[in-house]
């Protein structure tokens, strides 16, 4: 599965009129334009979400495909005075589907392709370099516990407080702090043993 390219992706302005909350209110009552508005609000930031946790946009297409499926289903259930801020309850469906995705997984699906990324880029070597570089991070991240991964990824690629993460992995603010000194230290080991192979590509 793939997200349906066909979708159209709403002007800036019209996007913004309207608050999360609003457009869930109006989803729920069968809204097809409120889901189309949600989708152009927020498919950008929750797919680069998932592609970080996943570690391929294949992958991540697919859990944004049962993310924005799962949304549309549920929304009648929504209540705003019950649930969490939107982006807060989205963004736990989004983790819970990558967590689900991710055991389904066979060892080899885990793994980014270079070749592909740079081969239709005209400046094929340094956006080879480039993508190895990225691939260093995103193995080293890969190699962190679940939680500490996770906590990092929520808190310095999608810049969210600790409230907000505390919130959507369902754990205390002090947790998510000892969980974020604890991943930095680790990555912060793993990136260090593979130091020279980031030198080389500079």
């Amino acid at each position: 599965m793939r997200m349906n390219q066909s979708v159209p992706i709403m002007p800036h302005d019209e996007v913004e009129q309207e608050s999360d909350e609003l457009l869930m209110g109006r989803l729920a009552q069968g809204d097809r334009r409120a889901y189309q508005l949600l989708l152009g609000r927020h498919l950008p930031s929750f797919l680069g979400f998932a592609g970080r946790i996943m570690g391929t946009q294949a992958q991540a297409e697919d859990v944004m495909q049962d993310a924005f499926l799962k949304l549309w289903v549920n929304a009648p259930q929504w209540d705003p005075k019950r649930q969490a801020r939107f982006t807060t309850w989205f963004y736990r469906i989004v983790m819970n589907l990558c967590i689900d995705h991710k055991r389904r997984l066979r060892p080899s699906d885990d793994l980014s392709d270079a070749s592909d990324i740079a081969a239709a880029d005209p400046d094929g070597y340094q956006s080879m370099v480039s993508v190895q570089k990225a691939e260093i991070l995103q193995q080293a991240m890969s190699s962190l516990p679940d939680r500490q991964r996770d906590v990092l990824i929520l808190r310095y690629f999608q810049g969210l407080k600790g409230t907000e993460i505390a919130a959507i992995m369902g754990i205390s603010v002090n947790a998510v702090d000892s969980l974020l000194v604890r991943g930095r230290k680790k990555l912060a080991i793993l990136l260090e043993s593979r130091q020279h192979e980031l030198l080389e590509k500079d």
